[in-house]
């Protein structure tokens, strides 16, 4: 037990944004005690965005249980629009963050299981990432209402490069490439395709937790303003399978027809949560994981499914959760069985980026 307390202050105009937040654990005062303060200035090109924190990072699944970081440190980073074209609804941004943390894994327990396909995926370590990133995002998406869980016709791609040096301590050597990209068609009969892709490639050496793969479990994504400074690099998961793959060099993609919001729950909560539009969806994911040049190893995985989707609204921030049912294609016939089915919930965005 302890206290807790946090602030936001916004400026008018936008020019200035201050977050904090804090809090004091009485019973375990050094160990658990959290602080996190986030400046983002508008006023100069490019914004600038300031955090220094010493904050449990968001916790993600991790063998068969969650891992969470104690990360101490701090980054800055800046993000400048830039008006290349004079299509409407399009945006185009690059960005640059320097990052430096000491990441400390709490205990997962003795209980732990790290199996996975491929390479071992190994026990968090602790240790200083110093990295730097470079990004590059442009994208074409129309305003719409219930973007959230179901988006209107629009294309993007994504390419960032981060870059990791044994530097002040830190234990990373690295160059990890990333590129990703996604597309949504015109209405197409009640619905439309989602497509989205992703590579991955790493060279050098992070912390054991950094990894390349396709993950167990889908990690949480629903991009909270200034708090993306603690969010690690997440990892895909295709939707039937409940193992890791592990490697450094990974391909993504998936293949959706969702149909229009069909339904509407207009069931409220406390009066503060709304349970919005109903949305259905046939997909199909794929993943490709290998380490160096040798792709005649290469793990391959294909599932195939269906989902129901719902829009949820808290105090006008909208979220997108989701639950289906996956099995791998390669089952589908008359060896299918009850456990290769996979049963699974999501709360991700719905336009990645």
């Amino acid at each position: 037990y302890g206290f807790f307390a946090n602030t936001i202050w916004l400026e008018p105009l936008g020019k200035h944004q201050l977050f904090a937040l804090g809090g004091v654990s009485v019973t375990q005062f050094v160990d658990r005690s959290f602080l996190l303060l986030s400046y983002i200035n508008n006023t100069l090109e490019p914004s600038l965005n300031l955090n220094i924190y010493r904050f449990p990072s968001p916790s993600r699944f991790y063998g068969n249980t969650l891992l969470v970081e104690n990360l101490t440190g701090g980054d800055l980073s800046a993000t400048l629009p830039l008006d290349l074209s004079d299509a409407p609804f399009t945006t185009t941004q690059i960005g640059a963050r320097l990052r430096y943390a000491y990441a400390e894994p709490y205990d997962l327990g003795d209980d732990v299981v790290l199996e996975s396909e491929g390479e071992m995926l190994q026990l968090p370590e602790e240790g200083y990432r110093t990295d730097v990133q470079l990004g590059f995002a442009w994208k074409r998406q129309r305003p719409y209402r219930y973007n959230a869980l179901n988006p209107l016709d629009g294309v993007g791609i994504r390419a960032r490069v981060t870059v990791g040096a044994p530097v002040l301590g830190s234990n990373n050597e690295f160059i990890r490439p990333d590129l990703a990209a996604y597309w949504i068609s015109p209405n197409i009969g009640i619905g439309r395709f989602y497509a989205y892709g992703r590579a991955t490639a790493q060279l050098g050496e992070e912390l054991a937790q950094d990894y390349v793969g396709l993950s167990r479990y889908d990690d949480i994504d629903i991009q909270v303003p200034m708090f993306g400074a603690l969010t690690l690099d997440d990892s895909e998961r295709v939707r039937g399978y409940r193992s890791y793959a592990v490697g450094n060099r990974a391909l993504f993609g998936t293949l959706e027809y969702r149909l229009a919001p069909l339904f509407d729950l207009q069931t409220q909560i406390l009066g503060v949560v709304d349970l919005d539009k109903l949305s259905f969806a046939l997909f199909g994911d794929f993943g490709m994981v290998w380490t160096g040049s040798n792709t005649s190893q290469a793990i391959r995985r294909t599932g195939v499914g269906a989902e129901v989707s719902n829009l949820v609204d808290i105090g006008g921030f909208q979220i997108r959760h989701a639950a289906g049912v996956a099995a791998p294609w390669t089952e589908l016939d008359e060896n299918l069985v009850w456990d290769d089915v996979d049963l699974y919930y999501r709360i991700q965005a719905s336009v990645p980026f």
